[in-house]
């Protein structure tokens, strides 16, 4: 795995790539959310190869990362370019579990949903607002009760070495091995943590 790790002083919110979110009205029907980190993230932000396939990942482990009938609205994505433009689109997916790899099953069989074209944009050069991916035209996907992996797939570098659409990290929190990557081909683990919320319409 190719890495790089940064500190930015644009960095000014909390917060990191992919945790699963509710559609706005489950804050008030009964959604919930838990948290995995102590949700004190330190500024740092890291990127990968810059392929365009690299993925940001966090696992949501089965067989009931959510409740019966539960609904998965989006995923909430700490982005944040510091680099020149044009800055990349930052996509993401949610799957299944890989039967023989650590991580989730990059094949057809293993996508549950890709995020809505209409939630993607240009990669944000501030850090005080949060991507949110959508699932099913906004409207969200039944949950499925099995372990499930988010991820935000990186887009392509750009010409200077701050020319990356990266990820902001919780370096202070235990690790709680949930926070993967895929890069050059290969799935892989950070010591860190993605900070990482997951919750859902119930």
């Amino acid at each position: 795995m190719s890495a790089t790790l940064s500190r930015s002083v644009h960095i000014v919110v909390a917060a990191v790539v992919v945790a699963l979110a509710p559609c706005a009205p489950a804050r008030g029907a009964g959604g919930t959310i838990r948290l995995v980190t102590d949700d004190t993230p330190d500024g740092y932000v890291y990127s990968l190869s810059g392929s365009g396939n690299d993925r940001f990942i966090s696992e949501y482990e089965g067989p009931d990362p959510f409740e019966p009938s539960s609904i998965v609205c989006g995923a909430r994505v700490r982005e944040h370019a510091a680099g020149y433009p044009p800055l990349g689109t930052m996509g993401g997916d949610l799957r299944r579990e890989d039967p023989v790899n650590p991580g989730p099953d990059l094949s057809p069989a293993g996508l549950i949903a890709d995020v809505d074209p209409e939630s993607m944009d240009t990669c944000s050069t501030t850090s005080a607002r949060p991507r949110f991916f959508t699932f099913g035209h906004g409207s969200g996907i039944a949950a499925e009760r099995v372990t499930q992996f988010i991820s935000a797939i990186e887009p392509v570098h750009g010409s200077f070495p701050t020319d990356f659409c990266g990820v902001i990290l919780d370096t202070n929190s235990p690790p709680q091995g949930k926070s993967k990557t895929y890069s050059g081909g290969t799935f892989g683990a950070i010591p860190w943590n993605h900070r990482a919320r997951r919750s859902a319409r119930e």
